[in-house]
């Protein structure tokens, strides 16, 4: 039986490693990275224990305490983390949209938690409870489990130091500031594209310099498109103007890899390397979209402040979650139909 969980172990740390290698940017590669590491836990813990080891034992033990931990208490310290972090962002950043959306997001789940802890008198109001209870508990615990496989995959996707080969180094705009100045966010994005542009044309030997491509749109409260303002932002420090490409088009991150890639294609008729930059919360989805409009390019990602960067990965998780609508409503589908066949059952033999 061991012998078999050991070729699990193995089997599952080698199927991430071939996903992992053949393309950084699926979000498959946190889940697949997460069964990895739940099975050489349990594989640590057995080894402890047939070899006394404690070591194994003990870090095994660790491992399984953790995801017991994030699976009971998870939903919990999310709860806490994103009321504070809205409060936070509302503070700080004003009572827009998407920071409204993080503290009423954290609000929702408590309000959840306190309806999972009322109990009704009524027998039938009991048991048609119990239902949604345990539905409820089989959408939070899809709902953690997607989560931790989101900021998995997030994190071993910001594990990537391009080579300085780059031909091309697309920017992602951000919004301005009075229609006109790039806010500090996207200024921090330019500071990443322009550090690895001078990285290239400081290298010695085999020295290529790469374009850059400012990508994005002009909205309505905007003075000039976010392009044109990234790149007068570039030439004020350094950059050339015969080395910055303009895309003005562009209205979201999908039509910035996908108008980008036209001009790309513009100048380059055979093949050509590509990176982009954005913020390190941003990357991810970013990788994800770039590879749907057919553009082979890796992510850089730019510092952002921890209080900002909580909300916008809640964000951004939520948005790849509605890029895989269907995929989930149909899980959510069969553990409803789950749910009420459990419900009818009891009924019956009740």
């Amino acid at each position: 039986m061991q012998d078999y969980l050991y070729i699990i172990t193995i089997a599952s740390i080698v199927i991430f490693l071939i996903s992992w290698l053949f393309d950084r940017r699926k979000i498959t590669n946190g889940f697949l990275f997460n069964v990895a590491i739940g099975f050489s836990c349990i594989s640590f813990v057995s080894l402890g224990g047939e070899y006394t080891l404690p070591v194994f034992t003990f870090i095994g033990s660790a491992g399984l305490l953790f995801i017991f931990a994030y699976l009971t208490f998870g939903i919990v310290a999310l709860m806490i983390a994103a009321i504070i972090n809205g409060i936070i962002l509302i503070f700080k950043e004003g009572r827009g949209l998407m920071n409204l959306f993080v503290l009423f997001f954290g609000i929702g789940i408590l309000v959840a938690l306190i309806f999972a802890s009322i109990n009704f008198r009524d027998h039938t109001m009991s048991q048609i409870q119990g239902s949604i209870i345990l539905y409820g508990w089989f959408v939070i615990f899809y709902f953690l489990i997607n989560l931790a496989n989101y900021f998995m995959s997030s994190l071993l996707y910001s594990v990537y130091k391009p080579r300085l080969n780059k031909d091309y180094i697309i920017v992602l705009g951000a919004g301005l500031i009075n229609g006109e100045t790039p806010t500090p966010l996207l200024a921090r994005r330019i500071d990443k594209a322009i550090t690895l542009y001078f990285a290239h044309v400081n290298k010695k030997k085999n020295r290529k310099i790469p374009k850059l491509i400012m990508s994005g749109g002009q909205g309505s409260d905007e003075k000039v498109s976010e392009a044109d303002a990234m790149a007068t932002y570039a030439r004020e420090h350094g950059v050339p103007r015969e080395d910055i490409i303009i895309e003005n088009k562009s209205r979201n991150t999908k039509e910035n890899m996908m108008y980008s890639k036209m001009k790309i294609e513009e100048r380059s008729k055979g093949k050509y390397e590509v990176v982009f930059a954005t913020s390190n919360y941003h990357v991810m989805r970013s990788g994800m979209l770039a590879r749907k409009v057919g553009l082979n390019a890796q992510g850089i990602g730019s510092r952002t402040p921890f209080y900002f960067w909580f909300g916008a990965s809640l964000r951004e998780f939520m948005a790849i979650l509605y890029m895989y609508k269907w995929a989930h409503i149909a899980v959510l589908i069969l553990g409803l139909i789950g749910v009420i066949a459990l419900y009818i059952i009891e009924m019956l033999f009740a």
